[in-house]
C-alpha cells in the first residue's frame, strides 16, 4: 500500500480520533451513511447491521456528481463485477504478471485522478459562483466592536458551556 501511495502521489494522514474537524471528508461520508441507513432500517432500528453492507456497496459503485466516477472506480481502476457480471461470464483480460499489472493500473489511475480532479475543480468552481453572490461583505472601522473567538480550553470546564467569544 505504501508503494502504492507513493506511485500515485497520496500522503496518508492521520487524524485525531473522536474530533470531527479533523478529517471533514470522513464526516461528510458519516453523514451520507447515515441518510442512506434511515431511508431502509425498520421502525425499530435494531436492524441497520444487516443493510450495512449492501448500503456501503451501493454507496462505493454510484457515479459520483463531484468526481465523474464511482469511489470503487476510483479505488481498483476498473468497475465491481456484479453477480450478473459473473453469471453471463465478462470477458477475461490477458494475463500479465504482478509487476506489468501495477504498472497498467498506475497508468490507469493517474489518468482517472486527472479527470476526477478537473471535475473536481469544476464543481468546485461552480459551487463558488453560487455561493459568491449571497455573501455579504462586512466593513469595520477603527474603534467598532467586534466579537474576538477564543478557542481555548480549560482543563475542568465543559467546552459546551464556555464563553468562547
Amino acid at each position: 500500500m505504501r508503494e502504492l501511495c507513493k506511485g500515485l502521489g497520496i500522503y496518508k494522514a492521520r487524524t485525531t480520533p473522536s474530533h470531527s474537524r479533523c478529517n471533514g471528508c470522513a464526516e461528510r461520508w458519516y453523514r451520507s451513511l447515515n441518510a442512506m441507513l434511515g431511508k431502509i432500517v425498520s421502525t425499530h432500528q435494531t436492524d441497520w447491521p444487516e443493510h450495512l453492507p449492501y448500503v456501503v456497496n451501493a454507496y462505493n459503485t454510484t457515479v459520483h456528481s463531484s468526481t465523474g466516477f464511482s469511489p470503487f472506480f476510483l479505488m481498483y481502476g476498473r468497475e465491481q463485477k456484479t453477480p450478473l457480471d459473473i453469471a453471463l461470464g465478462n470477458p477475461r483480460h490477458k494475463a500479465v504478471n504482478h509487476s506489468e499489472y501495477a504498472a497498467i493500473m498506475l497508468d490507469r489511475l493517474h489518468d482517472v485522478y486527472d479527470l476526477a480532479r478537473d471535475v473536481l475543480k469544476k464543481s468546485a468552481e461552480r459551487a463558488k459562483k453560487n455561493y459568491d453572490p449571497k455573501v455579504r461583505v462586512q466593513k469595520y472601522q477603527i474603534g467598532d466592536k467586534v466579537w474576538l473567538l477564543n478557542p481555548m480550553n480549560f482543563k475542568g470546564r465543559s467546552p459546551k458551556w464556555e464563553r468562547r467569544y
